[in-house]
């Protein structure tokens, strides 16, 4: 698995090279931290409205990644705990969309165009 995280990375790094705009990042942490990191580069993404294109990869471990939306529910608490105890614990992120699964294997990428790489 970690030649294969090598060989992903690898090719990551050279579609950056490929795009002088876009920034790679490889984030390997904690599940949470890493989807935290990730929501927070979109905000200051946004915020800063001059920031170049950003291409960000990163692995997650075992987990099931969900929305605001989906931990508001009525029985988000037992629903999450049954998880964990399953050995699939739920991070909480800041889009939308739905579930999804994060586990090793999986590559996570978020691409962030700035506005002056859509002219």
């Amino acid at each position: 698995m970690e030649g294969q995280c090598e060989i992903e990375c690898e090719l990551l790094e050279a579609l950056a090279l490929v795009h002088p705009r876009f920034h790679f990042v490889h984030l390997n942490c904690a599940p949470q931290q890493a989807v935290d990191q990730d929501n927070n580069s979109f905000v200051e993404f946004l915020a800063s409205g001059r920031q170049p294109s950003i291409l960000r990869a990163w692995r997650n471990r075992k987990c099931i990644v969900i929305t605001r939306l989906q931990a508001r529910h009525p029985n988000y608490g037992l629903a999450a705990d049954m998880s964990r105890r399953s050995g699939w614990p739920v991070v909480v992120r800041g889009s939308g969309g739905g579930a999804v699964v994060h586990r090793p294997g999986v590559l996570n990428v978020s691409l962030q165009i700035g506005w002056s790489d859509c002219a």
